[in-house]
């Protein structure tokens, strides 16, 4: 199968979107599929330039700040891209504004498209504000419901997300598909710890992003004490936009 990953963000940008679209664009190459991933537009060189794509990086500014006028541009250059490389599906990674960029495309070719929210494009972490992904609610929720429509199926990560996409954006149930991130176990050797703790080990692995609820854990750690369960070590392990 000929498939296509576009995405608004890759390595060596480090979050976990980034690892998701590698992971799955390696896997699926390891398992005989030929796989394309194109990153329209980025400001770093991309390592595998056979099979990774980008726009001209001077168009990256252009992109971030009018996304539908980068749109036109991306629709050609997927035009020019089908001309060599005929993509059986195209897997999008973030509703917007990757979303946007392939619309016009897939409407005019009915193209089979699937769509990975991966979060800050959907959730509103900041329920004081009346903007999503730095956008207008009132603007916003509309805008991604039109978008949605053009793709065959849209995979939530989580329940929560899940529910984001029903209640929020009122995307059709039957369009969702749940797929949690994988996890490469080979990644990961259990190392056998001879010291041994009376103490319960809390361990929190994350990026320190508001959307985490890094910042419920103070709350939590008052709770416990509160409750006089303090029989326990907290360990926190990963950076973030917010320390």
């Amino acid at each position: 199968m000929k498939i296509l990953h576009i995405t608004t963000s890759y390595l060596p940008t480090m979050a976990g979107a980034e690892f998701v679209v590698k992971n799955l664009y390696e896997k699926q190459r390891s398992s005989g599929h030929d796989v394309k991933l194109l990153v329209p537009f980025t400001f770093y060189r991309l390592s595998d330039k056979k099979n990774i794509y980008s726009m001209p990086p001077y168009l990256g500014k252009l992109a971030f700040n009018f996304p539908k006028i980068a749109s036109y541009y991306s629709y050609i250059y997927l035009l020019l891209l089908r001309k060599f490389f005929k993509f059986d599906v195209v897997h999008c990674h973030f509703i917007y504004p990757t979303g946007l960029y392939v619309i016009k495309l897939l409407k005019k070719h009915k193209i089979k498209a699937i769509v990975t929210p991966h979060g800050v494009d959907i959730q509103k972490y900041n329920l004081d504000s009346n903007k999503i992904n730095g956008i207008n609610e009132n603007i916003y929720i509309p805008e991604i419901q039109n978008i949605s429509k053009s793709f065959n199926k849209i995979i939530a990560l989580s329940n929560d997300m899940e529910n984001c996409l029903i209640n929020t954006y009122s995307i059709d149930k039957n369009k969702i598909i749940k797929i949690p991130n994988g996890v490469e176990c080979e990644n990961f050797n259990l190392i056998k710890n001879s010291k041994k703790s009376s103490k319960k080990i809390i361990l929190t692995v994350g990026r320190n992003h508001p959307k985490k609820g890094f910042d419920l854990i103070p709350l939590i750690i008052q709770y416990l004490l509160k409750n006089k369960i303090d029989n326990f070590h907290w360990v926190l392990i990963g950076g973030g936009c917010s320390k």
